[in-house]
């Protein structure tokens, strides 16, 4: 199973043409949480920055970033300073 994956600073054009506006929000205050994704996932760092760990290593994400996270990939996210993303479940990752 491949780990989560970030596409770093995609272009403003991509952004637009997957609706990121139209995904849910979400919020993580500083703290650590982990979960285990029953669908494929994706979303867009909208400020803030976390570490997401899983058993294929570590990745940093930061505002601006797109991150695909596997269905069934169990991911800790470190959040030092609070994190406010747009995401959306199901997707094809």
């Amino acid at each position: 199973m491949s780990g989560v994956l970030v596409e770093k600073s995609p272009a403003p054009g991509k952004l637009e043409v997957l609706g990121i506006e139209g995904w849910a929000l979400g919020k993580l205050a500083p703290g650590e949480y982990t979960r285990t994704y029953d669908n494929a996932e994706e979303c867009c760092i909208v400020e803030g920055e976390a570490v997401l760990r899983s058993a294929s290593g570590a990745v940093e994400v930061a505002a601006g970033d797109l991150v695909f996270i596997p269905h069934g990939t169990e991911v800790t996210w470190e959040v030092a300073a609070g994190v406010e993303y747009r995401w959306r479940a199901g997707t094809a990752s």
